[in-house]
This record gives structure tokens, sequence and C-alpha cells, in this order.
């Protein structure tokens, strides 16, 4: 039981870094990128996944989440 109470600490730890770390790494994509947890849709209603573009022209806003991003490049 010891051995259990002793690794629980370890594993919350190791938690709490792999969580702030996906959260690093998705705020650091640019604008107009779905990140891979998430499904944009571009104003036609289009879905796209993972870290494909999001929209058809350069300034297209797309929602993503809730979260009004504004696409950085064209297709």
């Amino acid at each position: 039981m010891n051995i259990i109470k002793e690794n629980l600490k370890t594993i919350i730890y190791i938690g709490i870094f792999l969580l702030s770390s996906i959260t690093l790494i998705t705020s650091a994509l640019p604008a107009g990128y779905c990140t891979a947890m998430t499904m944009c849709s571009d104003g036609t209603g289009r879905a796209c996944y993972g870290l494909e573009r999001c929209g058809s022209v350069a300034g297209d806003r797309v929602s993503c989440d809730g979260i009004t991003l504004l696409c950085s490049d064209p297709w």
C-alpha cells in the first residue's frame, strides 16, 4: 500500500507536466490552424481536423471550438 502512496505523487506530477506541455504546444500554433484536439469549420461549413488549414482565403474568419480564428494564408 505504501508503494502506491509514494508513486501517486509522481504520477500526479507527470500528469500535470503533460497537460501543461500540450497547452503550450497548442497555444504556439499560428492562427488559421486547428489544433489536433479541435474541429474547425470554415464559413462554408467544411470541417477540418488536425493541423489542416481552415478557410479558403487569407483573412477568412473561422470558428474553432467557439473561438474565432483569423486564417493566416490562402489554401
